[in-house]
């Protein structure tokens, strides 16, 4: 592998200068994560009926059950209700807006490198309970200066973790910043192209990106430009939101979360479906889902060796949001959806959701990513998002066809979930 110079530059102009950049970061770090149990472990305990950190911080593995139409589930999901941090820091050159990148590694990534936020730090990192150093720029997001463009509070996955916001925010600073190795300057134009690149923006930066003011990220009216498809976007950006629309979306995520799901916590070990071993790997397992235990060591993360509760599934998950036209033109549809880990108890999902065995063979794929989504509490859990173009509407009772001007609106109010969030990135290729 030819070596990149990290000290000589800090901006990158082209996907080759990028990857290479992702390659010796990830040379660097050296990251090597190792299969463990929780018996062998000196941070983690099960106490309470819960896996926990022995600081009480970080986050909690816990048993969640709940009743829906009569039926009663189960499942494991990982508490973590301090509010961490997703910031960008962004600036304006010649070429427009330029990102401040992090070529982060995870434990769980597919490739362990992916490009970040400038800072993603959860709560228990920012105050340094491992022990270690802060995360880079967690201290600037603190109090930050330059020009809050975006910053809201957005759900993770709602199946997996329990009670999780993070803030997602963008600033735009005209200050010289001092960046480390694993931060580079990236035009968003660069940016965007590598948005339907495999394994390459993780899902912290992708919602990052899509509650931002999109227009600030084009530099003028957003998808200007491009093919027939992208004026198709462009007009439904500028449409005027429909009150009638936006009303009913509201009314049936109301009636969701209204309705009763006799939520409560139950014991790790009496999750119906779940086998459970403390001193064997997985430590939690149902066929379909494990959670496991597994010790890390990197030479770039704040501390060099932790381990660590983490999530695994064995099937690859689809991610798909239909788009079509009907007489508001080019609309997208969303279902409202309940999870039990939702804050909010209930947002906007994609069209479909769910194992790779869900998807659909019509229609013309107009955009698609393969993911491994979070991977700081998920090993390798790979997602296909789609862009699938069904051509015209398509009338279905839980179908909920939004525009872009529509979009916009509901994910200032925080009303899309993570899978919702990570799909509607892909059309940021065409700003």
């Amino acid at each position: 592998m030819k070596k990149f110079d990290l000290k000589s530059q800090d901006r990158l102009v082209d996907l080759k200068q990028i990857d290479c950049w992702m390659q010796e970061s990830q040379f660097s770090d050296a990251m090597v994560v190792k299969s463990s149990t929780l018996l062998r472990s000196n941070s983690w305990v099960f106490t309470d009926g819960s896996i926990q950190h022995v600081s009480k911080r970080f986050f909690s593995v816990i048993g969640v059950e709940w009743s829906e139409l009569g039926k009663t589930s189960a499942s494991i999901f990982l508490e973590q209700r301090e509010i961490g941090t997703l910031g960008v820091i962004a600036r304006r050159s010649n070429d427009g807006l330029e990102i401040l990148l992090n070529a982060k590694a995870e434990p769980g990534n597919f490739g362990f490198v992916q490009l970040a936020p400038t800072c993603q730090a959860t709560a228990s990192n920012a105050d340094q309970v491992h022990g270690g150093t802060p995360p880079p720029f967690s201290n600037y997001f603190l109090s930050p200066h330059g020009e809050i463009i975006s910053d809201s509070l957005q759900s993770e996955h709602g199946m997996r973790f329990f009670g999780k916001l993070n803030r997602n925010i963008f600033i735009v600073d005209c200050d010289s910043q001092e960046l480390t190795a694993q931060h580079r300057w990236v035009s968003f134009r660069l940016l965007a192209s590598m948005l339907d690149k495999d394994f390459r923006v993780n899902t912290d930066l992708r919602s990052v990106l899509c509650c931002t003011d999109w227009a600030c990220l084009a530099g003028g009216v957003p998808f200007a430009e491009g093919e027939d498809f992208a004026q198709e976007l462009r007009k439904s950006f500028l449409a005027c939101p429909r009150p009638h629309i936006l009303a009913a979306v509201l009314k049936r995520l109301d009636e969701l979360r209204c309705r009763s799901k006799n939520l409560s916590f139950i014991d790790v070990r009496s999750v119906a479906g779940f086998s459970c071993s403390f001193d064997t790997a997985p430590t939690l397992s149902n066929g379909a889902q494990s959670l496991q235990h597994i010790e890390v060591q990197s030479c770039l993360r704040e501390v060099h060796a932790w381990d660590q509760p983490i999530l695994e599934d064995t099937e690859e998950q689809v991610i798909d949001l239909f788009c079509a036209r009907g007489s508001a033109g080019l609309v997208f549809a969303f279902r409202a959806q309940w999870e039990p880990g939702l804050v909010r108890g209930a947002e906007l999902a994609p069209t479909v959701q769910g194992p790779k065995t869900d998807s659909p063979d019509f229609g013309n794929v107009r955009l698609s990513v393969r993911q491994s989504d979070e991977g700081g509490r998920f090993y390798h859990c790979i997602s296909n998002y789609r862009i699938i173009d069904v051509g015209e509407v398509i009338y279905q009772d839980d179908y909920l066809w939004l525009t872009l001007a529509e979009i916009r609106v509901l994910l200032s109010a925080c009303m899309f979930n993570n899978e919702s969030r990570s799909a509607l990135s892909l059309l940021l290729r065409y700003l």
